[in-house]
């Protein structure tokens, strides 16, 4: 018998390639978890579970058992198999209760003034998604490891992981009572924010025996610690009250201005029955516009002005009052002496014998600023301002021989020369 042979070439085929992910890493109570693997169009799928029942052919199943499930997946090219297991665990993952810290401390309560920021915070807060809750409900947008806190209230937390990643549900904090304690009132009460020069003015605060205060100027050293302080220069006052039993503290200021006047008359004037004076004082002010009154009024052309003229026909006093708009006022007078026309006599007997024994000038004190006496070669023997003492006929402590002198006299209107016979 005859014996044939043949060569045949055996070509190795490629197995598929399996790759198997999980939606999750543990399966649920009542859930359900993705499994998958490498899609290829080439390659057909069976799913088995315990190696028994077949559960799927795609390349996607969903389970909702624990156990192993196995997968054979075949190359139709080349008729190669390969296979993978995954087993489905149950998830005993589980959350503890968040703990809310506040200055690094657990905290249960906590009390702030008025006014300020605190921040409660989770310590080490990991791989979690947080949300705060304010008197039981979520705060929009809360949802970081810390929380500034501004107002009176309870904050909790809810805690959880991200994304779903495992079944146990969230967790809770214990929750934290937050109290704002109120700040100590602080406020400066003044008359007028307006100081006159040379016055004081008083500021005060609200009165407590729980109040500390502490008073300074200009932001420099501290002036005062009573709830009144006396002040007599401008400035910007400061005030800080310290409750000392809960430690809060408030502040204000008031700015102070001072304004100044001053008003400068001459003390008298003199004029003849008749005539008329403007009167001008010197007047400075640190702020305007000022009002001017004089009082008495009459016989003024401008009694509300600071330059006025005045015409009486007696002596008067007359008194300015200017006034700024704060209310800060000076005031000054000036007499007008209304005199009549001076009367030099044509002689006078300086003989000692208690008649007509001086050089009397009627009107003559208001009016004269000088006069002088002259003997008959030109030379002054008497001299005087105002005239308070009138010529007794002495020169160098003698009695002047008789005869005739020259006289000059000066007013603040007019002017005379003349003589006088002196007569024994």
């Amino acid at each position: 018998m005859a014996t044939i042979s043949q060569s045949v070439n055996l070509v190795a085929g490629t197995p598929p390639e399996i790759a198997i992910t999980t939606s999750s890493e543990a399966l649920c109570p009542g859930g359900a978890i993705d499994i998958s693997t490498t899609i290829n169009d080439s390659y057909t799928y069976c799913w088995f579970f315990e190696n028994t029942n077949e559960v799927g052919t795609d390349a996607n199943i969903s389970v909702n058992k624990l156990g192993t499930y196995r997968l054979i997946v075949t190359n139709e090219k080349n008729g190669c198999t390969a296979q993978e297991s995954i087993i489905v665990k149950p998830d005993t993952a589980v959350i503890s209760a968040p703990i809310i810290f506040h200055n690094g401390i657990a905290a249960e309560s906590i009390k702030f003034c008025d006014g300020k920021s605190e921040v409660l915070e989770i310590k080490n807060p990991g791989e979690w998604t947080y949300q705060w809750l304010m008197n039981g409900k979520e705060i929009p947008g809360a949802n970081s490891a810390t929380l500034p806190v501004l107002v009176e209230a309870e904050y909790s937390v809810i805690k959880n992981y991200k994304d779903g990643k495992h079944c146990a549900g969230p967790a809770k904090s214990s929750p934290v009572e937050v109290t704002i304690l109120e700040k100590p009132k602080a406020r400066i009460y003044k008359l007028t924010e307006t100081l006159c020069s040379g016055e004081k003015l008083e500021l005060k605060a609200e009165v407590s025996d729980s109040y500390k205060y502490e008073w300074s100027l200009n932001s420099k050293e501290i002036i005062g610690t009573t709830s009144a302080l006396t002040v007599s220069n401008e400035g910007n006052y400061y005030l800080k009250i310290t409750d000392v039993q809960s430690g809060c503290t408030n502040t204000d200021s008031a700015m102070i201005a001072e304004e100044m006047i001053t008003i400068e008359l001459p003390g008298k004037a003199v004029i003849r029955r008749g005539e008329n004076i403007v009167i001008d004082p010197k007047s400075t002010s640190t702020a305007q516009p000022v009002n001017y009154l004089w009082t008495p009024a009459t016989d003024l052309d401008l009694p509300r002005e600071l330059k006025t003229k005045a015409y009486p026909n007696r002596t008067t006093i007359y008194t300015l009052l200017a006034t700024t708009p704060a209310g800060c006022s000076a005031t000054d007078s000036i007499e007008i002496v209304v005199v009549d026309r001076i009367y030099v006599p044509d002689a006078f007997t300086p003989n000692n014998d208690g008649v007509n024994d001086f050089l009397t000038l009627a009107n003559g004190k208001e009016l004269i600023k000088n006069i002088n006496i002259y003997d008959r070669w030109g030379n002054i023997i008497f001299h005087s301002t105002n005239y308070d003492t009138p010529w007794d006929g002495m020169f160098n402590n003698t009695k002047v021989q008789p005869g005739v002198y020259t006289y000059t006299i000066q007013t603040s209107t007019e002017n005379y020369v003349g003589s006088i016979m002196v007569l024994y």
